[in-house]
């Protein structure tokens, strides 16, 4: 066995925006966000996206709908979730505070990472609704952040975005998984 130490990079925030293409990292280790995402995953997107706005339409919420936009958790850990809620003005290229949503549509090659990796990284960083949205199962599943920062699961689908604001998921499945 060899006596020598392994160098391995670490990548930053800094490196990210000079790479071409779409890269999520993480811990400073890139993964690349290829192939692009399949026709069903993008349909879902959009389709949970639209219920998303309308919805905040008609709550007269200030909250945002993106799909999707860099997520800086840390210096090395940027993420692209499908799909965020946002509260407050983004003021910088990237978003480097809390959403209050977070939608992750699971796939083969993502699904262990945004059951477990992203799970606690969103958990950490206190986002306030984690949903994954499993196309092969066809099933949703909203989690929560409690009062001691831990994700529970929410049995109701409801979230509260403002405290004039909040919205329902309950039809969502019917939506996304009966057409």
């Amino acid at each position: 066995m060899s006596t020598r130490a392994r160098i391995l990079p670490h990548y930053t925030y800094d490196d990210y925006v000079q790479w071409e293409g779409r890269w999520e990292v993480i811990d400073g280790i890139p993964f690349a966000m290829s192939p692009s995402p399949s026709p069903r995953h993008q349909f879902l997107a959009n389709e949970i996206g639209f219920f998303l706005k309308s919805q905040l339409l008609l709550e007269d919420c200030k909250c945002r709908v993106y799909q999707p936009i860099d997520l800086k958790i840390r210096e090395d850990v940027i993420l692209q979730p499908d799909l965020l809620i946002v509260c407050e003005e983004i003021r910088t290229p990237y978003l480097d505070h809390p959403p209050i949503f977070v939608a992750e549509i699971l796939s083969p090659s993502t699904k262990l990472t945004d059951q477990n990796t992203k799970f606690d990284l969103y958990e950490e960083f206190g986002i306030h609704y984690y949903l994954m949205v499993d196309p092969e199962s066809n099933q949703l599943q909203l989690f929560h952040l409690d009062d001691s920062k831990t994700y529970r699961l929410l049995s109701d689908m409801e979230i509260q975005l403002e405290d004039h604001c909040s919205i329902s998921l309950k039809t969502l499945p019917a939506l996304l998984f009966n057409t």
